[in-house]
């Protein structure tokens, strides 16, 4: 009989030097003949075979060459090649190789023996159950049940957290009535419930089922047990040919035929009887050790974090600093720090938290930044306590006086200068000439652009003059008096701004472009780019022909007029579209129209009937003043402030909260538009009309 690897090389241990190359000739692969496995460390390459087989074949022809080589110098050499493969670790005794598996993991155990063919004979043999069984219960594993081997429970229990179908990882949950770790893909693809057998397996008996092993868990029941029996797809299938074979012994009417399918019925019922009694108790087991196995990872984890802060808390970083570090996936491993590791990782995560850095410290200058508005913005409000009520309506938004020094540098002070109320207060008398310089501003560029130019029509030409007359006398709430972003009518994400009032507070204000400006001084002036509004004649001449549809005199039609009316339009030029709820068309207020009719091009945008409305009718019009959606979007905004008070001038509300402020507070039943309140405008994109039901 053939003694194994093993043995043999225990034996030649033993024996002496002097056989131990006789007894290693014996167990090369080449005298292994089938018991050698492709792709193992059985292989010859491994042991250098294949360039002992080149180097004789060459040197045959000289027998003197090769008779000079000692024998010393053959063996230290054979020895050195040996010392790459673990073939020399089964040299050992056995007693003192169990000694040293019994050591080892569980999990390295089963990976051991599955690397080649002589550690999987050596580690299945009979004898070496008492090593997977002192491996097992170094780590408190649960008994082997009767119905299962110890290597085969040991690589259940303790194996990779791998499906053994598909391969896929973090599979930690093992169904102990199936005996499988399967993840919930496979369960869903290869388990078949009882109700389906038949349909199924339309030939097979159904006495067949009594012999499977099966689960209450379905691939479909996230984990919950249900009354239904699941059965392994693969088992059902050798199940069937097993006993459609004893089936066939006794209609063939061999020897003990129907004794032996009585004891083979048997068998499986009482081992299915067991895997129902003891699975409860496995799966106990197995939860308590993935959360004490979760926990102690997460510990190792912590250390780990620690360690890694503690050494850049030594190279200068705060504590503040390193918080980003828990989240790096080189910190966040399950392995303790070792300084391999540290020298190795540590330029990956000082890179991170450098960049994780740069991004606090523009985060916390932006917050502080926005602190420093609105200090300035209280400044502003305290100063507009002492102006005349009347006027309040008419200032600048107090984002715009930003741009001007010393505002300016205090907005954009080094962060260390912090954020202090009281160093604004010699600035506070700046403040008037300040706010007189963007007001004469904005209307000497107003007035500019109305100014006849070369190419308008006698009809624009007499409409700019009665604005620059409205204008010169005061007359601010002309229907007429339309302004759009400068350069951008055309565009859809910028709508016009209707009245002297609404263009004197539009903000101009914005981030980027105060860090393009080095802050203004009065004596500067106010440079002209900064006003980001102008005159829109198009626009004007679309609000002059919606007023004439409602029937008001367009040289005398004020905001409130129009606003009173309630009318809403349709633009003829654009075509009914498909909503939500089938045809729809879209309905315009008065503003509306005229920001849709300058934003959003008809064809030649040079002609003005490109862009041409038409009012609702009353029982259109009754239908959508009955919907939510005729709320005008303006007054969901936060823009609106109290003209009789300055409750609200900083923290701004919503249309209807200022009105019944105003009407609450100050005892006002019809609150009027720029006189008791008024908006502060600082929103250049409005939803542009709403979508109604078009039939």
């Amino acid at each position: 009989m053939r003694v194994t690897r093993a043995r043999a090389q225990a034996q030649a241990q033993e024996q002496g030097s002097s056989k131990t190359e006789a007894i290693a000739a014996k167990v090369q692969p080449e005298n292994l003949g089938d018991d050698s496995e492709p792709g193992s460390s059985d292989d010859g390459e491994e042991y250098g075979s294949k360039k002992r087989k080149k180097r004789n074949m060459k040197t045959s022809t000289s027998p003197t060459k090769r008779a000079k080589k000692t024998q010393d110098s053959s063996i230290k050499k054979s020895a050195g090649k040996r010392k790459k493969s673990l073939s020399l670790l089964l040299t050992m005794p056995l007693d003192v190789l169990f000694e040293i598996f019994g050591h080892m993991h569980p999990r390295d155990l089963v990976s051991l023996a599955r690397t080649s063919k002589i550690f999987k004979q050596t580690l299945l043999a009979s004898d070496a159950v008492t090593v997977w069984m002192a491996a097992r219960k170094r780590l408190g594993g649960p008994d082997c049940p009767p119905y299962m081997t110890e290597p085969a429970w040991t690589a259940l229990i303790f194996g990779k957290p791998e499906c053994i179908h598909c391969g896929v990882r973090n599979v930690h949950k093992v169904d102990f009535m199936l005996r499988l770790r399967i993840c919930t893909t496979c369960k869903k693809s290869n388990l078949v419930v009882e109700s389906k057998f038949s349909k199924m397996f339309p030939d097979a008996d159904k006495a067949v089922m009594n012999l499977l092993t099966y689960t209450n868990v379905g691939g479909w029941a996230h984990g919950s047990a249900s009354k239904n029996r699941f059965f392994w797809k693969a088992d059902i299938e050798k199940m069937i040919k097993k006993y459609a074979a004893l089936k066939n012994d006794i209609k063939l009417r061999r020897p003990n035929a129907k004794k032996v399918l009585d004891e083979f019925v048997r068998e499986r019922q009482e081992m299915i009887k067991k895997i129902i009694e003891l699975s409860p108790a496995h799966e106990e087991w197995l939860d308590n050790e993935v959360a004490e196995r979760t926990n102690n990872n997460y510990t190792v984890q912590q250390q780990r974090y620690e360690d890694i802060k503690a050494r850049f808390i030594a190279l200068g970083y705060t504590e503040i600093d390193l918080q980003y570090a828990a989240y790096i996936p080189q910190v966040t491993q399950a392995t303790p720090l070792t300084e391999q590791a540290w020298k190795r990782i540590c330029p990956i995560i000082e890179e991170k938290i450098e960049e994780a850095k740069a991004r606090r410290l523009a985060r916390d200058y932006a917050n502080l930044k926005l602190s420093r508005q609105r200090l300035v913005a209280r400044l502003y409000k305290d100063h507009v306590a002492t102006v005349e009520r009347s006027q309040w309506p008419y200032l600048p938004h107090p984002d715009d006086v930003l741009f001007y020094e010393p505002f300016a540098r205090f907005l954009n002070a080094p962060f260390s200068a912090g954020a202090i109320y009281e160093d604004l207060q010699d600035a506070r008398q700046l403040l008037p000439t300040i706010i007189k310089d963007i007001s004469d501003a904005k209307k000497a560029k107003f007035l500019s652009q109305m100014s006849t130019t070369t190419g308008d029509s006698a009809q624009q030409a007499d409409s700019r003059s009665e604005l620059q007359a409205a204008i010169e006398e005061s007359r601010f709430d002309l229907a007429t008096l339309v302004f759009a972003k400068a350069n951008l009518e055309n565009s859809r994400d910028h709508p016009v701004v209707i009245g002297w009032q609404r263009a004197m507070t539009h903000s101009c204000w914005t981030p980027e472009r105060l860090e393009d400006t080095c802050g203004w001084s009065s004596e500067s002036g106010v440079n002209p780019d900064f006003i980001t509004l102008s005159f829109s004649q198009k626009g004007s001449d679309v609000a002059k022909k919606l007023v004439e549809l409602v029937g008001l005199d367009p040289h005398r039609a004020t905001i409130a007029d129009m606003d009173a009316r309630e009318e809403r339009f349709w633009c003829t030029k654009c075509l009914p579209g498909q909503g939500f709820r089938g045809r729809v068309r879209t309905a315009y207020s008065w503003k509306d129209a005229v920001s849709h009719a300058v934003s959003s091009p008809h064809g030649d945008d040079s002609e003005l009937e490109t862009a041409t409305f038409e009012v609702m009718s009353p029982s259109e019009l009754n239908q959508y003043m009955q919907s939510a959606d005729s709320i005008p979007p303006s007054w969901r905004y936060r823009q609106w402030t109290c003209a009789r008070c300055l409750d609200y001038f900083n923290d701004y509300a919503r249309h209807p909260d200022t009105i019944q402020h105003v009407t609450t507070e100050h005892q006002i039943l019809m609150p009027k538009e720029v006189e008791d309140y008024f908006v502060l405008d600082k929103t250049c994109w409005l939803r542009l009309g709403v979508a109604v039901p078009y039939h």
